[in-house]
């Protein structure tokens, strides 16, 4: 019963927070003010957002040490971001044009250079290959294609995608094959989700900070987040510091429960498809 209250009463608080209404109540989140004294505001649960609304951290925290004044808090992050069509790691990128391949390669200029009438030709069997590896009739991935087709279930717009990759394949050139396929990857985002903890200092009423002591395995940065707001309304920055020999420059990031909660899409397709290993 104690819970489903507490619960209850962080949700009245935040509506009625974001209604631009004060309200003030004797228990804060599961903690009981004494009479006479100030109630000790710490961070238990908070959600953020960036500036347009495309990440999103979700967060819940445990006070460390049991004294009546909590001064160290554990929280556990769920970090949520909609990548962009050409942010995706797992893009395909294969050049369609010789301009393309030297955009991609410069090292390339100078075979170009030599020989450009050969590299185009070396180019188009390369993009033949490809073409080919999808329309041949014995084809797994065709075959696979045509199957998902008659899937009642599948969307009227991944369905239009596969019929103009089919309808490619009897185009003699075959960059118009690739370049259909590419399409559907340009119109994609990707769905990165990641999840992890965080220890917190109070650094006093409303600031709790968390200092990295060293640098990550693969890094060379430290980072600095610092938590500032009442109740459950926070406010979250993230401050890069480069160390020596880091190519990276200083940076801050500031999610705040302020922000707009809607991230208008670029794209028309989600994947979710990249895994974030903890």
């Amino acid at each position: 019963m104690e819970n489903r209250f507490t619960r209850l009463l962080l949700v009245l608080t935040v509506a009625v927070a974001l209604a631009g209404t004060s309200f003030t109540a004797p228990i804060v989140f599961g903690q009981q003010s004494e009479s006479g004294t100030k109630a000790d505001h710490y961070p238990t649960f908070f959600k953020v957002y960036s500036k347009d609304g495309r990440e999103s951290l979700t967060a819940s925290c445990t006070p460390i040490d049991l004294s009546t004044v909590v001064n160290q808090v554990t929280c556990k992050f769920i970090h949520v971001r909609f990548d962009l069509p050409e942010e995706r790691p797992d893009k395909t990128a294969i050049p369609l044009s010789v301009e393309e391949a030297l955009k991609a390669d410069p090292t390339l200029a100078q075979e170009v250079k030599k020989n450009p009438k050969k590299f185009e030709q070396e180019m188009r069997k390369g993009l033949e290959k490809v073409k080919q590896g999808f329309c041949s009739p014995s084809s797994k991935e065709r075959v696979a294609i045509e199957t998902k087709m008659r899937d009642p279930e599948m969307g009227p717009k991944r369905k239009n995608y596969y019929q103009q990759w089919l309808a490619a394949c009897s185009d003699k050139d075959p960059s118009v094959f690739v370049k259909r396929m590419l399409d559907l990857e340009r119109r994609t985002c990707g769905l990165w989700v990641d999840h992890f903890r965080l220890e917190f200092k109070k650094a006093r009423e409303g600031q709790w900070l968390y200092r990295q002591e060293t640098p990550g395995l693969l890094s060379k940065v430290l980072k600095v987040y610092e938590l500032t707001g009442d109740s459950a309304l926070w406010t979250l920055s993230e401050t890069r510091v480069p160390t020596e020999g880091a190519e990276e420059q200083p940076a801050q990031t500031v999610w705040s429960w302020k922000n707009v909660t809607e991230y208008e899409m670029p794209c028309e397709f989600i994947s979710h498809s990249l895994i974030q290993f903890p």
